[in-house]
């Protein structure tokens, strides 16, 4: 475990969009429940900061919806990635120059947390990033980096959650890695939603 004055920093980046000028319903349920997440890590101190990138056309909407959270930032993404359907991954990461703020040294206790915007974190998901970088550095492992993939629940009957069918989503939609690892990646033109 780290001591008490051990500080992870989290940086989470999520690409955000309106579909038909309107905010889908599965987006807003996934923002609510960042939001919680947000809420549980900040009462836990864990530092969060959380980046929004946006295109353009709808980047008024997100900043007006994040303006009372001074942990989410609604930025927007680079104009090669602002006209596309699915943005490039480095200017989801990289394009405003968040990485900055970013300490990207191998001895830093800064993570990068890259998710899909379709997905829903538990409220505890903050803590439990934490606690698998605790066992991984206890284990002297070096540079922790996982990813965390979703289940579909694509049943549900009428005698509860223990009859739901369950199915292992078959992509890759949530990254945790030492902040060292950005200046790393050589993603060119490796773009959201798309396979390489």
């Amino acid at each position: 475990m780290f001591a008490k004055d051990t500080k992870i920093k989290f940086t989470f980046f999520v690409n955000y969009f309106l579909v038909n000028g309107k905010e889908p319903a599965w987006m807003e349920e996934a923002i609510e429940c960042l939001q919680q997440a947000l809420t549980q890590s900040n009462r836990q101190g864990i530092t969060t900061n959380i980046y929004a990138k946006i295109s353009l056309k709808d980047l008024t909407y997100f900043t007006n919806k994040f303006k009372h959270n001074i942990h989410i930032h609604s930025k927007c993404l680079p104009e090669r990635s602002s006209s596309r359907r699915f943005p490039y991954l480095t200017d989801i990461l990289t394009g405003n120059n968040e990485s900055s703020i970013i300490n990207t040294s191998e001895g830093s206790m800064d993570y990068i947390i890259y998710a899909n915007a379709d997905i829903c974190i538990p409220r505890y998901f903050f803590e439990f990033a934490l606690q698998q970088i605790e066992l991984h550095r206890s284990l002297e492992k070096g540079i922790t980096s996982f990813m965390i993939n979703r289940k579909d629940i694509v049943s549900e009957k009428e005698t509860g959650p223990e009859s739901q069918k369950i199915l292992m989503h078959p992509g890759y939609d949530l990254f945790v890695f030492h902040a060292s690892i950005l200046t790393k990646l050589s993603l060119g033109k490796v773009a959201i939603g798309t396979p390489p």
